[in-house]
């Protein structure tokens, strides 16, 4: 990779670092629902989506690295778990948050712990 799409991906993941920040404090500060934060974060797993998908595309046609595809739609589908437990309908975000994240690390136990933890507070 050059300098110039290094610094190009490092601008873009503070980009993303920022949008998902702000919607995490939504979320701890309780702010569901509609929202600029909650928008901003499924346009960002919409726009990783893309990314994954050409990857994906790249992968299958033997020009591009399986593992950078995985990476790419375990970002997309983290992004889109925080999106989702913003919903204005707790079943919902719960449902949705739930199922992306467990898409996003390929791990249920970790998830289940993760519940567990969050419940037991």
């Amino acid at each position: 990779m050059d300098f110039e799409a290094l610094v190009k991906d490092a601008a873009w993941f503070g980009l993303a670092v920022g949008v998902l920040g702000a919607a995490l404090a939504a979320l701890r500060e309780g702010r569901f629902g509609d929202s600029a934060d909650r928008s901003a974060a499924l346009r960002l797993a919409d726009e990783l989506d893309e990314i994954a998908w050409d990857l994906q595309e790249r992968s299958e046609a033997g020009t591009g690295s399986q593992d950078a595809y995985l990476a790419a739609f375990g970002r997309a589908r983290a992004a889109a778990a925080v999106g989702f437990a913003l919903d204005a309908d707790a079943l919902t975000a719960a449902l949705e948050a739930l199922y992306e994240a467990q898409a996003a690390v390929a791990d249920l136990g970790a998830i289940r712990a993760a519940v567990g933890s969050a419940l037991a507070e």
